[in-house]
């Protein structure tokens, strides 16, 4: 049994999202994930030091997030919410990802 196990989990909707030369944004990669929708607001800095507050939550993993992306959308209940802060959480003593931390705005 892993730390996953224990939530609560709902079917959401994640994009990878690429930005061309113009600045124009599509999804290069869509997938279902498991999350467990909120576990609350959490603050947290983004990637170009922005200070952000937004909605915590935890997602399963999967083999087509790659943590070395910057731009990601999650679509849950009918609303996208731009993923920050994705963190991934290891089974103890392995190289092995058990879930993702993020927060959404």
């Amino acid at each position: 049994m892993s730390a996953f196990d224990i939530f609560q989990t709902v079917e959401a909707t994640m994009k990878k999202i690429t930005v061309d030369g113009f600045g124009d944004e599509t999804a290069s990669t869509t997938f279902t994930v498991d999350i467990d929708p909120v576990l609350g607001r959490r603050r947290i800095f983004t990637n170009d030091q922005e200070e952000i507050e937004g909605f915590e939550t935890v997602i399963s993993p999967n083999s087509n997030i790659d943590l070395t992306h910057e731009r990601w959308d999650l679509t849950y209940n009918g609303r996208t919410y731009q993923i920050e802060g994705l963190e991934p959480f290891y089974v103890i003593g392995t190289d092995e990802i058990d879930h993702y931390e993020a927060t959404l705005r």
